[in-house]
């Protein structure tokens, strides 16, 4: 086929040019509009041969650039996508954590209210028993101390006489 054009090329001038001709009138067949556009179709031909690689590469390489780089925007977005996914994934599991926390912290705090507050009750329990146990030794205490002044107040006057009778009298006056 490029042999066919080159071999025409190079031959069909030289047959127009050939053919002669009268000089006279200008007239559409005698003028030379035709081999003008003919001469403009070799050029027009002959650029299309040595330009149609280069500009065919230009732009099969610049379309496949802006494929790879779709492709590659594609792919960041769809790890975007996946990023968002996952970073609510953990928000949500953060959500049930922190429920979860909080509802161990009000567990905890019961608890731990429950403990103090029964160690408080064992804490007023001893002290009031300890109270009582003191209070029954100071009155034992001063039970004796009143046995003590009563006996010694009347063992030291020897002329009282006493009777088992008048010493459970005196007692029983003097600890009422």
């Amino acid at each position: 086929m490029m042999r066919l054009m080159f071999l025409l090329i190079l031959v069909l001038p030289t047959l127009i040019v050939a053919s002669g001709g009268g000089h006279g009138d200008v007239n559409m067949g005698n003028s030379d509009f035709f081999y003008r556009v003919f001469n403009f179709a070799i050029f027009a031909g002959l650029m299309y041969y040595l330009l149609a690689n280069p500009i065919q590469d230009f732009f099969i390489g610049r379309k496949k650039g802006i494929e790879s780089q779709l492709v590659e925007i594609e792919k960041r977005l769809e790890d975007t996508k996946k990023a968002r996914e996952e970073a609510l994934v953990k928000v949500e599991e953060s959500k049930a954590k922190a429920k979860e926390i909080i509802e161990t912290a009000h567990k905890e705090v019961e608890l731990i209210s429950k403990k103090i507050e029964e160690m408080n009750k064992y804490e007023l329990e001893l002290m009031t028993k300890n109270y009582n146990e003191r209070c029954e030794t100071q009155m034992r205490k001063m039970g004796r101390e009143v046995i003590d002044d009563v006996l010694s107040s009347s063992l030291e006057s020897s002329d009282i006489e006493l009777s088992n009778d008048r010493v459970v009298n005196l007692l029983s006056k003097k600890v009422a």
